[in-house]
């Protein structure tokens, strides 16, 4: 497997990847069991989920999961009756037990009901630390479902209203378990809460996906899993009921790790939601409880995104490895008042993200390091003609335009940032891949692995582009993505007869909040007067052609044309005040300004705004990355 099919299996694995949650959000789901039969619903995914590890200590005689998914169930065995050999069953005996070999569960998992008996004669506290789950249940039609639901355990709806939008449960046949193990009806459901965090047979009698008045849809991955690289997500809400509901979202802390092996928890994740109302279009912050209306039988998307910029910096302990990782989480709780009740989890990664250094110990990847793309919204050119030149426009303010009609233009706007943190601006580059090394593995004789793995390069000496594969494909072939600005170009070289692509910038790329504004990077070059392209050099002119009038000598004709450019970095958005929630996260921008020397006798001054986006993380330029 080489070349593109490898990438392609990278991409694969990658997506895979991305849907298993592979962060954690902590909360601590309490429950009491007493002695006999158990019924209950874990909304949580234990951290260590073997079943030794979560029924250590407690005097468990057996766990029970209902493990038949297709064929109906028309009569409910009592949990006395149940023995180790049914197949309907999977089953959990302690070890020293006399039935321990008959063990054939051997994890319990979030999301899922199950019966436990406990000995003894006292009630026994139960405490499970793990990721919150929000998971549909999987009917079966015309069949019991063994069941656990989303509800509020403080004010738990009645039966018959939590069933009432599904005509495949209005029959409301509804068992609970005693605790000497016999299944028993609700007999009045109208006015019987519906318990919360407890299993219990409900019957439905056609194909379904119901599972509450209130549902939640999410992206991939169990909750709202931002990672590193997104965003934004869309939470809907979904209303099944006939009338409109009030449904609250309120953000919360995660729990604290339960142990050394899970993620450092970081700090909270800054939530925003996209408003439209008379009050406010655009981005506001969550920070406390919002209400929203949801119509009946109807849905409401909630734009949601994740501020990293606001995200407290976290500092590794002395001497701290990477554990799983480090990960900002918190647990947004959704509630519609009427006794419906999820908790959904959340996680992100910061703007510094960390990997394991070869001596175990944490090692951080700067947020500005990589190429940014974007643009420069010119708004601003000085009138030479003008005796005194415009005051500039209090701080966040347009400049007055003094352009020709059709007002502002758009320039292309390029930099890359390197682990030195020294920025460039570039004038062309090129996405491309350089394949990866297989070499013997050194376990099994005659076997291949991989011992450098492929990647991205960025690529802007063009000699260079033979030696690395494409890295996406057009009409069938492999070819590079490039990217490049007419915006500029730095001075040619007759000695090497080529232009480079970069220019060091000076200053330093500040790292928002961390820094006073505005922060500025800058530099100067000269286009002499034989550069070929200097505006006033003109091949065919003999009096702009830089040649004598034989066209034999050379003779300077044109003006050397200097360019000084500023970047004048700003903490707010010039063009949203709000500020998005990717500002200083995956955009940044501010002021631009140019001085131009040498066309005119006066400088020409150019002013106005620019955005620029991060697009790669690759660290250096033509291939020199770490591998």
């Amino acid at each position: 497997m080489t070349g593109l099919r490898s990438r392609i299996f990278a991409t694969l694995v990658a997506v895979v990847a991305l849907a298993v949650p592979g962060s954690a959000q902590w909360v601590c789901q309490q429950l009491s069991l007493r002695p006999g039969w158990n019924a209950v619903f874990l909304q949580v995914q234990p951290v260590d989920n073997a079943c030794e590890a979560v029924f250590a200590g407690m005097p468990v005689e057996s766990v029970w999961a209902w493990n038949r998914r297709y064929s109906p169930v028309r009569y409910l065995q009592d949990a006395e009756a149940l023995s180790a050999d049914q197949a309907d069953w999977l089953t959990y005996f302690p070890a020293g037990s006399g039935a321990a070999a008959a063990t054939d569960l051997f994890a319990v998992h979030g999301g899922r009901s199950y019966l436990v008996k406990l000995g003894g004669t006292q009630e026994v506290p139960w405490e499970l630390s793990g990721r919150p789950v929000v998971r549909a249940p999987e009917w079966v039609p015309d069949s019991f479902n063994l069941v656990g639901l989303p509800v509020d355990a403080v004010a738990p709806p009645a039966v018959d209203a939590f069933f009432a939008p599904s005509a495949s449960h209005r029959d409301h046949r509804l068992h609970r378990l005693s605790a000497a193990g016999t299944w028993e009806p609700v007999s009045n459901p109208g006015a019987t809460p519906l318990p919360a965090a407890e299993a219990v047979w409900v019957y439905c009698t056609t194909p379904s996906d119901y599972e509450a008045p209130l549902s939640l849809r999410f992206g991939q991955g169990g909750g709202l899993d931002f990672g590193r690289k997104l965003t934004e997500t869309t939470l809907v809400l979904c209303n099944h009921a006939t009338a409109a509901k009030t449904v609250t979202l309120r953000p919360g802390p995660s729990e604290s790790p339960p142990d050394d092996a899970s993620p450092f928890l970081a700090g909270p994740v800054p939530l925003s939601r996209y408003r439209i109302d008379e009050e406010q279009i655009g981005w506001a912050a969550l920070a406390d409880a919002v209400t929203l209306t949801v119509p009946a039988a109807g849905e409401l998307p909630v734009r949601l995104a994740v501020r990293r910029a606001d995200m407290v910096p976290f500092v590794p302990p002395a001497g701290a490895t990477t554990r799983s990782g480090v990960v900002y989480a918190g647990i947004l709780e959704v509630s519609d008042g009427e006794g419906v009740a999820y908790r959904l989890p959340v996680s992100s990664e910061g703007l510094v993200s960390y990997s394991k250094a070869p001596d175990g110990s944490l090692e951080a990847e700067d947020p500005r390091v990589g190429l940014w793309v974007g643009s420069v919204s010119v708004d601003y050119v000085s009138d030479p003609a003008r005796q005194t030149p415009e005051p500039d426009p209090p701080a966040g303010q347009p400049y007055a335009a003094n352009i020709p009609e059709g007002g502002e233009f758009q320039l292309r706007l390029i930099l890359h940032v390197d682990e030195a943190l020294q920025a460039r601006l570039v004038q062309q580059v090129t996405l491309m891949f350089q394949v990866g090394e297989y070499g013997p593995d050194p376990v099994n004789d005659g076997l291949r692995v991989v011992t450098q793995p492929g990647r991205h390069v960025l690529i802007t000496d063009d000699a260079l582009l033979g030696q690395y594969s494409g890295a996406a494909l057009r009409d069938g072939q492999e070819v590079g993505r490039r990217i490049s600005t007419a915006a500029y170009a730095f001075p040619y070289d007759p000695e090497s007869g080529s232009r480079p692509s970069t220019q060091d910038l000076s200053g330093a790329f500040p790292e928002a909040p961390s820094v006073e504004f505005p922060a500025e990077l800058g530099c100067s070059f000269t286009l002499d007067h034989d550069d070929p392209v200097n505006p006033f050099k003109h091949r065919y002119h003999p009096d702009h052609d830089n040649l004598d009038a034989r066209f034999e000598n050379p003779k300077a004709e044109a003006f050397d044309i200097q360019r000084t450019i500023t970047l004048r970095f700003s903490d707010t958005d010039p063009e949203h005040p709000e500020n998005p929630p990717t500002w200083w996260d995956t955009e940044v921008g501010g002021w631009y300004e140019e001085t131009v020397h040498g066309i005119h006798k006066a400088d020409i001054t150019v002013k106005g705004t620019f955005r620029l986006e991060r697009v790669s993380h690759v660290a250096a330029l033509n291939g020199g990355a770490k591998r």
